[in-house]
């Protein structure tokens, strides 16, 4: 047995000999050839390491291992040794078990024989296996899912930082409870969970993925996704479960919020049909009720009635305001607005919207006049515009300059650029200038187009809003771009100053100009709604106009276009079969350019094309209207174009 061993050529199980000397140390008087090979030394080499301390070894205390090798010796003891070993002329790095027992014979006295074993296959196989184990254990701590191990109690013997994360409580809060232990699972759940648990228990179902609803720590409830598998040895014996959890949380939540947005819209869209024929029905009200009052000879009993009648459609008319104001079409609260005070009070948001509170710099002139407007749409303009130009200066120092100030325009050639052009008079001004990367002239002409964006899809729609709401307004605005040296945005609002009677309006110049315009040519009213059509013909007859009517576009223009001259205004509904009313405004002003155009509807001025208030006159007369409405209205348009057309 010994000689076979001494005559192996593995490395596993190789016999050697030590010689020991009085003084701890010895020689190795033998080893294997196949231990000579494998360990890149000969005995007499790897006695005198041995006798120097200077064997090639690693992964171990040096200094003990060479203490525990003299107590062996010096107390007889059987020695075993595991370490690393690095090969001296290869470099190969091995690791060895080592194991020596004392023996005496006659001929040599005390010696130690023994052998080694090559665990380097195993160590290296162990350290794979913990390398892999760091690899997916720092997966598991970085996926976005939740990573949650459960025992065979059902109880929690992982918890992923993720899993901290979405639900908010501690591993050390949590491991070693089961679900029911702390609020995880939401009530109305609760069943419905125990149910898969029992799946996975009993492994009825290895796999089960389920979505419900759970609780954060903080009591809010969370929209998750579980990815359970059961974990089972090679016998089939149940180990653990996994759970694989995803947030849905927000994905449910604007679902939600997309459903409840269509539930609206369908809701809103009944309401305004219904709200839009309602109106029609009170404008024949109304109207009718002023006829009779004209036509009657004083009569209180009977002016008591119409009062009321009066009463009851304006409280209709409030009702149908705030149906359609619900449907999202419905006319705007326009009231006067100090700009400084809006700009203001949107300080807080703005700051939230670029991300510091230095990166907004305000130059507000104080002392401005009020203008007109919803201060909704007024801060969407702010805001619409303060967002393109933090993201033109993403990257670049410099801050967003907002600043306010008085315009008067006397000369609109002097005031070029802008779009609309702007008609004399005074306004309040709005600009937001950045310092970032510029838009280049072929960009420039279509940012107010909707939906063109040179950022991510899905955006494009801020400065066409923009646009909307301030030729809504009847204002104007203009950009100003050079290279890499920023962006200007300047908006002009009219103020809000009454046109007061005997004085050209918005200081267009000077001179006196008639309270009540001549009436010269033919007035074509369109509608769809007969009732309504014949409702408005009756009353501006009785005012001395000659009136053209139509129910729809096409006879519009057979009527219009043979004399287009002979007609002084135009009073257009905005729905109507075929085109729509501001398409026909544009049809009629091509064959009578500057056309004066009252457009009658029930909705919002900003449903308007811009184009329609720059093309020539525009006034808007929201339905129900009386008929002193619908005369004064069509007075201050006829009046304000022959204001414009005076040399």
């Amino acid at each position: 047995m010994h000689l076979s061993l001494a005559n192996s050529e593995q490395p596993i199980g190789v016999l050697y000999e030590f010689w020991p000397r009085a003084d701890g140390t010895g020689r190795m008087v033998f080893i294997s050839e196949g231990a000579e090979a494998f360990l890149e030394t000969t005995a007499d080499e790897l006695g005198e390491m041995i006798q120097q301390q200077r064997l090639p070894l690693y992964g171990i205390d040096t200094a003990a291992f060479y203490e525990s090798i003299f107590v062996a010796i010096t107390q007889r003891k059987p020695w075993a040794a595991e370490l690393g070993y690095r090969t001296p002329k290869t470099g190969r790095r091995l690791w060895l078990h080592l194991q020596s027992y004392p023996q005496v014979s006659p001929e040599r006295g005390l010696y130690f024989s023994g052998h080694w074993i090559d665990l380097t296959p195993m160590k290296r196989a162990e350290e794979e296996s913990r390398a892999a184990y760091r690899v997916l254990a720092t997966h598991l701590e970085n996926t976005p899912l939740a990573v949650i191990e459960w025992d065979r109690d059902f109880r929690i013997a992982r918890w992923s930082g993720q899993a901290e994360a979405i639900f908010g409580w501690r591993a050390e809060d949590v491991l070693g409870k089961a679900s029911d232990e702390f609020a995880l699972v939401h009530p109305e759940d609760a069943e419905r969970v125990a149910v898969v648990i029992r799946k996975l228990l009993t492994q009825s179902e290895p796999r089960v993925v389920c979505a419900n609803k759970n609780l954060h720590e903080s009591g809010r409830v969370l929209h998750c996704v579980w990815h359970n598998s059961v974990v089972t040895d090679s016998e089939g014996c149940l180990i653990s479960i996994l759970s694989l959890v995803e947030d849905h949380t927000e994905r449910v939540e604007l679902d939600q919020q997309l459903f409840e947005a269509h539930r609206l819209e369908s809701i809103g869209l009944l309401a305004g049909g219904i709200a839009h024929d309602f109106n029609n029905l009170l404008t024949i009200i109304l109207g009718h009720a002023g006829i009779v009052r004209d036509h009657s000879a004083p009569n209180p009993f009977l002016a008591r009635s119409l009062g009321e009648i009066d009463t009851a459609c304006t409280r209709a008319a409030q009702l149908c305001e705030q149906i359609t104001a619900f449907a999202g079409i419905g006319r705007l609260r326009v009231v006067p607005l100090n700009l400084n005070e809006l700009i203001r009070s949107e300080e807080h948001h703005l700051v939230a919207l670029v991300g510091r509170s230095d990166a907004i710099r305000y130059e507000l002139t104080e002392g401005l006049p009020p203008i007109r407007g919803e201060v909704r749409q007024l801060h969407q303009v702010l805001e619409n515009l303060v967002v393109n130009a933090h993201e033109a200066t993403s990257g670049r120092d410099g801050a967003i300059t907002i600043a306010s100030h008085a315009v008067e325009i006397r000369d609109p050639d002097a005031a070029s650029g802008f779009v609309p052009s702007p008609v004399p008079g005074r306004y309040v001004g709005l600009s937001v200038r950045d310092y970032g990367c510029g838009i280049p002239e072929a960009i420039r002409a279509k940012i107010f187009e909707p939906f063109f964006s040179t950022k991510r899809p899905g955006r494009g729609l801020g400065l066409a809003a923009v646009r909307g709401i301030v030729c809504g307004y009847q204002g104007c605005l203009r950009v100003t771009s050079q290279g890499n040296e920023g962006t200007l945005f300047e908006v002009l609002f009219p103020t809000a100053e009454e046109v007061q009677p005997g004085t050209r309006t918005r200081g267009f110049g000077s001179g006196a100009y008639e309270q009540h315009p001549p009436k010269h040519g033919a007035i074509l009213v369109v509608d769809d709604e007969m009732h309504i059509r014949e409702l408005i013909a009756t009353l501006l007859e009785e005012e001395g106009y000659e009136i053209a009517t139509a129910s729809e576009a096409q006879s519009a223009l057979a009527k219009f276009q043979p004399d287009p001259n002979h007609f002084a205004a135009a009073i257009l509904d905005v729905r109507m079969p075929g085109l729509q009313g501001p398409e026909l405004a544009a049809r009629l002003r091509e064959l009578h350019p500057g056309l004066p155009v009252l457009i009658v509807t029930g909705f919002s001025a900003t449903e308007l094309p811009a184009e329609l208030w720059s093309q020539g006159p525009t006034g808007m007369l929201p339905k129900p209207f009386s008929f002193d409405q619908l005369r004064e209205s069509l007075r201050k348009l006829l009046l304000n174009a022959s204001i414009a057309a005076t040399p």
